[in-house]
């Protein structure tokens, strides 16, 4: 990997006259796939670790690490920029304005600024735990010692939340800007939390959507996330078995739902061979066709059926995928109820013998596992010894018995990789004020039953804010400037044009999803 070390002194340069040079996205270092019009891509050299008073790099360290950086510039007379902070951890950012047209009347006065955190998507060094093509490890262990195999050693004590936040204001003292609005996702919502802490002269208005509790220990956060995702499960199988194609049979609850589904012997062997037969004729039909894909597809354009163009481009897999591997989609798509159809499409493709949509799936959680993971443990890792590992892992699979597949397997796949990390966890040395700063031009927004930030963290953090939260009702994580609720989004427009007049706590209601679900589902821009 790569090593970028530039020998700069900081208290002399970085702080007082760093500065982003845009330029057009099909010029810029990194590439970004479908760049929409007119937007601009830069980077940004920023410290690899910051004195306390978080402003420079700490003293005798002339080391830098490599942001990326887009933007979307304002339309009409700029008012000041936007910029939006991922979730994940590990969520790439700069590809995130690639479908902005949601965010038109944002940007009539305001640039849209995404970037890349440390160690993420194209910024460097990147946080790397597996080897080229490798999979993820079954151990937790061996994931651990795969990080510091592959991540440089000067970078992998450097990758939490502490460093980002900071991050943050590098970014502000770049683009010249007196004050930012911040719009941050989920994790993302702990860097703006953080940062308007730090940093509260420097913050126009800040919404946070899917809040992260800043004062929840990782325990309680991990327990009451799976207890949040059972409950969530447990409506979308309600939900599901109203429906006759519902992949889901049966009155089966909790883990005996999924059991029954992906290990009957006798049942997988017929789907496989089924698949293999499947596959053939397909392939049959595309030679028959015009002999290539391409011929394949114009068929399809013009009947309508696609089924050959997407089998007969992937064969059945040699190996069926993992029961894993239906859990993580399960998981990823339970965060929004507006993707419940594709989970329900999947599946039924699955138990069909089409395996692709879940190896498209598959392919875009790579990219992000490893730093999830890593950046995780940066921030909440403290030493803890097999046996209490263990126990903390059996106290989850009890609160959230829906996904507790590995119940016959090896106890090193339950233990938890931060029980292994080398470094404390950075939250643990947080000092965090007990209230915040009054008059904090805070907007706090949250999905009544949220899987992965639970509803509670949001209640919890306004509060210590003093700020307003706009609730909407229903079944979700994220959904802020995605098009999803008219409602949300005219509060959160009007908030950032208007900081000092915040909403009173209100709620808004779903409204009607008539986009049908793509033939391969994706996750929306956030999370």
């Amino acid at each position: 990997m790569k090593k970028h070390i530039l020998a700069i002194l900081f208290f002399i340069s970085l702080p007082l006259h760093a500065e982003i040079i845009w330029h057009d996205c099909g010029d810029a270092p990194f590439h970004i796939h479908d760049a929409a019009d007119g937007q601009q891509c830069a980077q940004l050299a920023v410290p690899l670790s910051y004195h306390h008073d978080h402003h420079s790099a700490r003293r005798n360290e002339t080391r830098t690490i490599t942001l990326a950086l887009s933007r979307l510039p304002a339309i009409r007379q700029k008012q000041g920029s936007v910029i939006f902070i991922s979730g994940g951890p590990g969520q790439a950012g700069v590809a995130g304005l690639e479908e902005a047209d949601n965010l038109d009347e944002l940007r009539e006065h305001y640039d849209l600024i995404v970037y890349d955190p440390r160690g993420v998507g194209r910024s460097t060094p990147r946080i790397a735990c597996l080897a080229e093509g490798e999979e993820l490890p079954e151990d937790a262990q061996t994931f651990v010692q795969g990080c510091r195999q592959h991540t440089p050693a000067y970078f992998l004590p450097h990758i939490g939340s502490d460093e980002a936040t900071n991050d943050l204001e590098q970014i502000r003292r770049a683009l010249g800007e007196t004050q930012l609005n911040l719009a941050a996702y989920s994790y993302g919502t702990k860097i703006a939390a953080l940062y308007a802490l730090r940093f509260p002269e420097q913050v126009r208005a800040v919404i946070l959507d899917g809040v992260v509790d800043i004062f929840e220990d990782p325990y309680a956060m991990q327990i009451n996330q799976q207890k949040a995702f059972q409950h969530t499960f447990e409506h979308y199988l309600a939900q599901c078995r109203q429906t006759p194609l519902c992949p889901f049979a049966g009155k089966t609850q909790g883990s005996d739902t999924f059991l029954p589904l992906l290990k009957q012997n006798a049942w997988l062997r017929l789907r496989e061979s089924q698949a293999q037969q499947q596959w053939q004729q397909q392939w049959k039909n595309t030679l028959h066709s015009g002999g290539n894909i391409l011929a394949s597809a114009l068929q399809g354009a013009l009947t309508g059926d696609f089924s050959a163009i997407h089998t007969a481009s992937s064969p059945p897999a040699s190996e069926l995928p993992a029961p894993e591997t239906v859990l993580t989609l399960l998981q990823n798509y339970l965060l929004w109820e507006e993707l419940w159809p594709d989970i329900d499409y999947t599946l039924r493709r699955y138990m069909m013998g089409d395996t692709f949509p879940l190896y498209i799936h598959e392919l875009m959680e790579e990219d992000i596992a490893e730093a999830l993971l890593a950046i995780n443990c940066a921030d909440m890792a403290r030493p803890m010894s097999h046996g209490e590992n263990r126990i903390l892992q059996r106290h989850l699979q009890h609160a959230s018995p829906y996904d507790n597949l590995l119940h016959d397997a090896d106890d090193r796949q339950y233990l938890d990789p931060c029980g292994f990390w080398p470094h404390i966890g950075g939250d643990h040395r947080q000092n965090l004020p007990a209230q915040a700063p009054p008059e904090l031009p805070v907007l706090v927004m949250a999905q009544r039953h949220d899987p992965a930030t639970p509803w509670h963290n949001a209640r919890r953090m306004a509060d210590y804010f003093q700020s307003p939260l706009i609730t909407l009702e229903g079944y979700g994580h994220t959904q802020l400037f995605n098009g999803i609720n008219s409602c949300m989004d005219d509060i959160a427009y009007h908030f950032i044009r208007n900081p000092g007049q915040a909403p009173h706590d209100q709620s808004c209601t779903r409204e009607p999803n008539n986009t049908p679900p793509d033939y391969y589902p994706r996750p929306p821009a956030w999370y």
